[in-house]
């Protein structure tokens, strides 16, 4: 808006020469001296240096795969990078946030479990737990969709505080997929001390699917049991917003 706001860069070049301008974009603004201070000694070979040492350390734990085909051994690797990438930490509580989408994108609790296992299979246990901690501990923090009176033992949320939401989605599969995920990390880390630790959390997530299917189990008249006899209540499935008793909620 106008030749004030404009920055112009100009360089004269011999035959053959190069000139590098580097540019540094600070992922806030930034107005303290000290911080403009801070940001102008960065050199990009240093940063660049850095970077990959960091993620060559990251990507080098836990299970290796080696086969010939070379692009599955760099897909391995590219895997595990983007599932560390894409997870933010919550300041005030210090929980992990893992999303399956990096930056602007929710935690939709299905696809974390999914990437849990993922990290659980490489031996990456510390990592999965760090996952997996907000959606045992944060239980109950936001409802699902569905006809569904106590929801405090849903395993859904991951709603810190009332400005602080990282659910998203209305995904009733949540609840069982990741009582099944709790499992499966016990099954892949055998730490007893760990599973006494959520021990109250499962127990609560069990109970709720052993109350909520009481409600359905109906009869007709003619004591016929109705077709969504106890199954859980109606509500959502995924992406999919028809209100039903959906099989790959109830199977979960």
């Amino acid at each position: 808006k106008g030749a004030a706001n404009v920055v112009t860069w100009t360089v004269s070049l011999p035959p053959r020469g190069t000139a590098f301008l580097t540019i540094k974009i600070p992922y806030r603004t930034i107005v303290a001296p000290a911080e403009v201070d801070r940001v102008r000694q960065i050199t990009f070979e240093t940063r660049r240096e850095e970077t990959l040492k960091y993620w060559r350390e990251a990507t080098s734990k836990g299970m290796r795969i080696q086969v010939p085909d070379e692009r599955f051994n760099t897909f391995f690797l590219a895997v595990l990078q983007h599932v560390l990438v894409s997870q933010e930490k919550d300041v005030k509580t210090g929980y992990f946030i893992c999303p399956c989408g990096t930056y602007d994108y929710g935690l939709f609790a299905n696809e974390t479990d999914i990437q849990i296992r993922l990290l659980d299979m490489r031996g990456l246990h510390d990592v999965a737990w760090r996952c997996l901690k907000p959606l045992v501990e944060l239980q109950g923090s936001k409802p699902c969709p569905g006809r569904v009176p106590d929801t405090s033992a849903e395993l859904h949320g991951a709603r810190v505080d009332q400005d602080h939401d990282y659910t998203m989605g209305g995904y009733n599969l949540d609840h069982g997929w990741t009582l099944w995920t709790i499992a499966d990390h016990y099954f892949f880390t055998r730490d007893q001390d760990w599973l006494r630790s959520v021990q109250g959390h499962i127990l609560r997530a069990a109970n709720w699917i052993v109350k909520e299917r009481q409600d359905t189990m109906q009869r007709d008249p003619d004591g016929t049991a109705v077709p969504e006899f106890g199954l859980l209540p109606p509500g959502d499935l995924e992406d999919n917003n028809d209100w039903a008793h959906w099989f790959a909620v109830n199977a979960y």
